[in-house]
């Protein structure tokens, strides 16, 4: 199967009365008008440029022709948008799966290499039926395109979870974005300000990469730019030009200039044609009189143009070829993402990249380690060899309230963190139909076990031996281990719920603490408010006190003190005191344990449904028109 860059097909976008508007209250009809309606064209193999000041709406428009719109109460984008002349509600297949769209923000796995994230991109998103090699060459011709071969075993690097890590520059991370949406070899690519954070050099070498595919290759590429650099304009075909979210201008960047000029804004000599058009239609605020100069030139700009859309002289011609034969190239490119269609292979690569990401910190890796020894080797101190005197009593029940808390907060803490982490790179891939959520929840699952298991078997280990604990082990670690898992699930809980990493650490203890307030211990069961009786029922860490213990005192003997006043010989007066005298207490405590995993497994999987990528759906209101 060839998927060489050279076989990508034209592709032209035209829309028509396109219009975006959002619920706003202090609007005087309750809504805001982001894009005004207009109409537009993109000729296959242009490097078109959506400029204008801020808030003018280029990125709104970037985003409603690629389908990208986030869906908020109240907004709506209606018009009708078309691809090679076929209507977006009739396509053969998910627009997706021929566009692509780089984000402006550079989000990658840092501690990955370049080719380790472009094969895992390829394996997902290329066709199933795409082989090895192919794949292989496919990569290898992008890299070279962009400029990236010889960074192939570079790590990609950039900000990480425990700091910065050395790896690509902001260039190369830029380049690298777009060599990813290149993979599938899409028609047409949107980039929302692929220059932004970079310096003058870099934004120049990614826009000639962007060039060069549309020149070249055929992709027909339309970017937002604030304002480019001179050199940068003169490598675009076509600009379109808005303010207050309405157009001024669309054309070829030749065209802009002498249009303005028959409208009596000549440009100045040997000045960058960017800076002149942002000028001038720029709104200057910094008093009333230029501020009303500056809108009734505006104002008029704006009439000019739809003056000019009127008579008939907006954009070129639309082509001859018939719709059968513009529908048969888009039926040509609906075989689908490979990672779409399955679930364990996507699962697989899911769970090999998180596992690479989490294991090549090594620093991260050790210090959970050595820091659940250390508090280990700690408390098995504090509480070395307990004998079973009186005093024991209260140890025994310390230590083990002590644990169970220490686990809880522990796997709740570090296990609220890890969607969060990812969800921008995830919420992209699942834009882009890389995977279902189900491999992706699971391999999160998969991943995040073993590095909260072996920290906390080593903490469990030394612990019990050295403090000397009583019962049987096996029953205890069960316990201690199950408890993690619900810790763990209540942590992906909060994770598929919490939208930012800072969010995840401050929520996480105080969801804890409820929790902890019902173990048992601090309050006993039968003094429970009854308004309070469903916190204590669904407690994950009463129910691990509670096993554990029972564990401990039952059957268990103490010494008494020939003067002391009260004594308790048998470790089931302990439990009676406690309220844990009930019948198989510890196989009810695994049962529901093992019942608490799971349901609150099944709630961040529907929590994750819920929060998926959604866009607003385009509503026709006209007819589009033939462009003359």
């Amino acid at each position: 199967m060839n998927r060489s860059l050279s076989n990508i097909l034209g592709i032209e976008l035209a829309w028509h009365g396109l219009s975006y508007s959002i619920q706003d209250k202090k609007a005087q009809d309750g809504r805001k008008v982001i894009l005004q309606p207009q109409d537009g064209k993109l000729e296959p193999g242009s490097l078109v440029a959506l400029m204008g000041p801020s808030g003018s709406g280029k990125t709104s428009l970037l985003n409603a022709l690629a389908g990208r719109l986030p869906i908020t109460p109240g907004a709506s984008i209606e018009g009708e948008l078309k691809v090679n002349n076929v209507s977006m509600d009739d396509l053969p297949c998910p627009f997706a799966d021929f566009s692509a769209y780089v984000e402006q923000e550079d989000v990658l796995f840092a501690l990955s290499t370049v080719q380790e994230t472009m094969d895992f991109q390829a394996r997902l998103r290329l066709p199933s039926d795409t082989s090895a090699k192919c794949r292989e060459d496919l990569i290898d011709e992008i890299l070279r395109a962009l400029g990236l071969a010889h960074l192939k075993n570079s790590n990609v690097g950039g900000s990480s979870f425990n700091g910065a890590i050395r790896g690509l520059s902001g260039g190369e991370r830029k380049r690298l974005s777009i060599a990813l949406e290149l993979l599938h070899k899409p028609s047409v690519l949107f980039l929302d300000e692929p220059t932004t954070g970079l310096d003058s050099y870099q934004a120049l070498n990614v826009m000639e990469n962007l060039r060069n595919l549309a020149s070249q290759d055929g992709c027909t590429i339309v970017v937002s730019i604030h304002q480019p650099r001179s050199s940068i304009f003169a490598l675009l075909s076509g600009v379109y030009l808005l303010a207050s979210g309405s157009p001024i201008f669309a054309g070829t960047t030749e065209d802009a200039t002498s249009y303005f000029e028959k409208l009596g804004h000549k440009m100045p000599p040997n000045f960058n044609p960017a800076d002149f058009f942002i000028d001038l239609v720029s709104i200057d605020q910094r008093d009333e009189k230029d501020m009303k100069r500056t809108k009734d030139q505006l104002t008029d700009l704006i009439e000019a143009w739809k003056t000019n859309v009127t008579a008939g002289k907006s954009s070129p011609d639309t082509g001859t070829d018939s719709d059968a034969q513009k529908r048969s190239i888009l039926e040509a490119r609906s075989a689908p993402p490979a990672g779409q269609t399955a679930f364990f292979m996507p699962l697989a690569y899911l769970t090999q990249r998180g596992w690479r990401e989490q294991m090549r910190d090594k620093v991260a890796v050790i210090f959970k380690c050595c820091f659940q020894a250390f508090f280990g080797v700690v408390f098995g101190l504090v509480y070395l060899r307990l004998g079973y005197d009186q005093r024991s009593i209260q140890d025994r029940t310390g230590i083990l309230v002590f644990l169970t808390m220490n686990q809880a907060f522990g796997s709740v803490i570090s296990t609220a963190q890890v969607i969060p982490r990812q969800l921008v790179i995830v919420n992209r891939d699942r834009a882009n139909r890389l995977y279902s959520v189900f491999p992706f929840y699971v391999s999160s699952v998969l991943v995040t076990i073993p590095v909260e298991i072996v920290p906390t078997l080593v903490n469990i280990c030394i612990v019990y031996f050295m403090s000397n604990l009583g019962g049987d082990f096996l029953i205890f670690l069960a316990v201690i281990m199950l408890e993690n898992f619900c810790g763990i699930s209540v942590g992906m809980v909060l994770s598929a719920c919490v939208k930012n990493v800072t969010m995840a650490p401050q929520l996480a203890p105080a969801v804890v603490i409820l929790f902890l307030i019902f173990n048992g211990n601090f309050v006993n069961e039968e003094s429970v408010p009854v308004y309070f009786a469903w916190l204590k029922e669904i407690s994950f860490i009463r129910y691990a006190f509670r096993a554990t213990a029972v564990n401990e005192f039952k059957d268990a003997k103490f010494h008494c003190d020939p003067s002391a006043e009260l004594c308790v010989e048998r470790g089931e007066q302990v439990l009676v005191q406690l309220g844990f005298d009930a019948p198989d207490v510890v196989m009810q405590a695994v049962l529901v344990l093992a019942a608490i995993s799971l349901i609150l497994n099944i709630l961040a999987f529907v929590v994750l449904i819920y929060r998926r990528p959604r866009f607003l759906q385009l509503k026709k209101t006209l007819a589009l028109q033939p462009l003359v």
